[in-house]
């Protein structure tokens, strides 16, 4: 592999990871409760995803590396799920913020690091997951024409 590939799968690993987390841990607000909550929502798994793969694409000088980003995606959304499936198991609750002291970055961040995850909070990591498959078969299709 390429030195800017292995650059490209790393960053990609810490943006994509942290998309994963961010939208599992705000999956819930709605606007009713923060509003602006959905600017965060432009730095989707999905957008990420399809931004780095198309990157990925460009700079893979072999059919192997492809192959390597995908399952870095994927086993992405299996450790975001998996750490949703074990945080949602405790059922420890935590209070947020009054309404009135309370800001889009204040939520954001008391969200990140107190999480309340629900089961919109599978919605990324299971989307993210299909779409991977869509990506996989793109793959497939420029392997074979090769």
């Amino acid at each position: 592999m390429s030195t800017r590939f292995i650059i490209l799968c790393c960053v990609f690993a810490v943006v994509f990871g942290f998309s994963l987390y961010l939208l599992a841990c705000t999956a819930s607000i709605y606007p009713d409760f923060q509003p602006g909550i959905g600017s965060i929502r432009w730095f989707h798994p999905a957008v990420v995803l399809t931004f780095f793969f198309i990157a990925a694409w460009f700079l893979a000088q072999r059919q192997t590396e492809l192959r390597v980003f995908l399952l870095i995606a994927l086993a992405e959304c299996a450790a975001i799920s998996l750490i949703v499936l074990v945080a949602d198991l405790s059922d420890a609750t935590v209070s947020s913020v009054r309404p009135s002291e309370r800001t889009l970055w204040s939520t954001i961040s008391f969200s990140l690091a107190h999480p309340q995850f629900s089961n919109r909070s599978y919605a990324g990591p299971f989307y993210s997951a299909v779409l991977i498959g869509i990506l996989w078969l793109l793959y497939r299709s420029r392997a074979r024409e090769k």
